[in-house]
């Protein structure tokens, strides 16, 4: 008689494991993807908003890719996207510099992945550098600049890019300066010692300067895996070669 009460008590307790571990299996494959949604604003160079349609936005992790596309609204919707713990989310259209967000985290909630910052992204800048000469003044660095291309009523934004080796370029700088708003085709833009340091640079030493167009939103981020600075919507003509000048720092 024990052995029969034994016999049945444990049966049951196979019973209910195999129910709990077939639920639990059946959970986990149910439970293992969701849609990632989020929004865009898009803006042509000089601040005006443009279509948020066509952007394509890819979530990349763990060795694979996922892409969702914009609509007019800007909002876009990637779809089945496995859980991970971090997605670079990339931003990408024609004519715009491309965008990253690192470290997103796509866990599960019970519902769709939320995207919760919206960019605001801007075309590429059509301005460019034509020549560029420095001149220091006691404690102040002018850089004389003539620029040509795309304008707003006269009015171009530019910034300065710096290094200490003469390879400097829109990818490879080591300091960047504000944007300065330039009314004419040749002006100077005056930066005193002060400003320059608060940039980064350092007295005595000798540096390579750039100066690159830019839009109203510069796309800028920091690229986690490069360490470095990224500024996309520099603009500069295409297989021609940048002025460069030099300077000592005051």
């Amino acid at each position: 008689m024990k052995k029969l009460v034994y016999l049945i008590l444990l049966s049951a307790i196979v019973l209910v494991s195999c129910e709990k571990d077939e639920n639990k299996t059946n959970n986990d494959s149910i439970l293992t993807i969701a849609n990632i949604n989020g929004h865009v604003s898009l803006y042509n160079q000089f601040g005006g908003i443009t279509s948020s349609e066509r952007m394509f936005v890819k979530a990349e992790g763990n060795g694979q890719y996922y892409i969702g596309e914009t609509q007019k609204d800007g909002s876009f919707l990637i779809p089945n996207v496995p859980y991970f713990h971090n997605y670079t989310i990339s931003y990408e259209k024609e004519n715009f510099g491309s965008y990253h967000v690192y470290n997103f985290e796509h866990k599960y909630t019970g519902a769709a992945g939320e995207i919760e910052d919206t960019p605001r992204l801007s075309e590429k800048s059509s301005a460019y550098c034509t020549a560029l000469f420095t001149n220091v003044v006691e404690e102040e660095v002018e850089f004389q600049l003539a620029v040509a291309g795309g304008s707003d009523n006269g009015k171009r934004v530019f910034r300065l890019l710096f290094h200490t080796i003469p390879l400097i370029s829109n990818e490879t700088f080591s300091h960047n300066s504000s944007k300065y708003t330039l009314t004419a085709s040749s002006q100077s833009i005056v930066l005193p010692k002060e400003v320059l340091e608060d940039i980064g640079l350092e007295s005595g030493v000798s540096y390579y300067v750039q100066a690159y167009g830019d839009s109203f939103y510069s796309n800028a981020y920091f690229d986690d895996y490069a360490q470095r600075k990224v500024l996309p919507n520099l603009g500069f003509l295409e297989g021609q070669t940048v002025p460069t000048a030099n300077f000592t720092m005051p």
